[in-house]
């Protein structure tokens, strides 16, 4: 019989740099791209579902037995999401993706946005390839930084700074990819502190 060890966590800590991948970076999945049909959901209408607080048109659409219907996958989420959000005028402060947990793998994901001098944290949840929840706060930038820092001191978390200024991860990156790890937080560091 084999046994995996799977890490609980994975936290990584970024600079204010470029954050394109390199050459050592997994591409995108192919199965990630936006691909339209029936009206289910792409990964951007996800995307854009993560930047919004209120629910949108979309919402309702993700379902997860039709094969074009969105699932997140935080390896592609966290190279992708961040350029996304800079497209449509949103300056990225921190990232987790906790999932999948439960019978259903739900996936939690919260995205924390700078608005100023506050932080507006995002939480979309969506088990079983469905978008059920949606809430969102407004933070200090402090209390931002120390509840992202906080998902550190969790026992099996697992620090891996990447290249500087890069979304590349140093992983064994393998069939498992996505499974390899249950928690993601991505933090960025203040450039203008």
């Amino acid at each position: 019989m084999m046994r995996y060890a799977f890490p609980l966590a994975l936290s990584v800590l970024l600079g204010c740099g470029s954050m394109s991948r390199d050459a050592t970076s997994p591409a995108p999945s192919a199965g990630r791209t936006s691909v339209q049909r029936a009206g289910m959901p792409t990964r951007e209408d996800f995307f854009q579902e993560v930047l919004e607080p209120r629910p949108l048109s979309t919402s309702a659409s993700f379902h997860a037995y039709s094969p074009d219907s969105y699932h997140v996958d935080k390896i592609d989420f966290w190279q992708e999401f961040p350029s996304f959000a800079r497209s449509k005028g949103h300056q990225l402060r921190g990232l987790v993706i906790f999932g999948p947990a439960g019978p259903l793998w739900a996936y939690y994901v919260f995205a924390l946005l700078d608005e100023g001098h506050q932080v507006r944290v995002n939480q979309v949840v969506f088990p079983h390839a469905r978008l059920t929840a949606k809430q969102t706060a407004v933070l200090s930038q402090a209390e931002s930084d120390r509840w992202l820092s906080a998902w550190s001191t969790i026992p099996g978390v697992t620090e891996v700074p990447p290249e500087s200024g890069s979304l590349a991860l140093r992983l064994p990156l393998d069939d498992l990819g996505d499974f390899r790890f249950d928690l993601l937080v991505v933090q960025l560091v203040d450039c203008n502190s």
